[in-house]
């Protein structure tokens, strides 16, 4: 998870954060299992307030294989296939940090930890970026979208 955080939304930040490490290792699960990779978690490091948050930023939820950086949102929605995701477009990430990542794939894993939609990055040129406004933290951010039908949806 690597967002700015700023002011008031510090506190749902942290939450976000702390609330990510199941989603996290549920999916290095997965490719470790399914996939037969080898898997790295690196140290999930919570900066002490938002002044500290820049030293603070992490390489990457997952590395695959030594090289590949696979990172992993969690939503609070339920859905177990393309049919049963609510909405047309899947947000992706926040434009910065997806852009400072160079990740390979990103993983966005249901509020039930039990299924996810795996969307690669070779698919890039296909997303759009909106400002969304995120209600929780009452601010709007840059995100990165795609049709869900660029998405893989799989079983956690």
């Amino acid at each position: 998870m690597d967002e700015k955080p700023i002011n008031k939304s510090w506190s749902v930040f942290t939450k976000r954060f702390l609330n990510s490490r199941t989603a996290v290792f549920k999916v290095a699960e997965y490719l470790n299992r399914e996939k037969n990779c080898d898997v790295k978690i690196p140290a999930m490091r919570l900066a002490p307030d938002p002044d500290f948050a820049d030293e603070y930023k992490d390489s990457g939820d997952i590395i695959v294989n030594g090289k590949h950086i696979i990172e992993v949102k969690g939503r609070n929605m339920l859905f177990y296939d393309r049919d049963s995701f609510k909405y047309e477009e899947i947000i992706v990430a926040n434009v910065a940090s997806a852009d400072r990542h160079n990740a390979f794939a990103y993983f966005i894993v249901n509020n039930e930890f039990t299924h996810a939609a795996i969307i690669k990055t070779d698919t890039k040129k296909k997303w759009t970026i909106r400002n969304i406004y995120e209600e929780e933290k009452g601010t709007w951010d840059e995100k990165y979208l795609c049709h869900k039908d660029l998405a893989e949806f799989i079983i956690l």
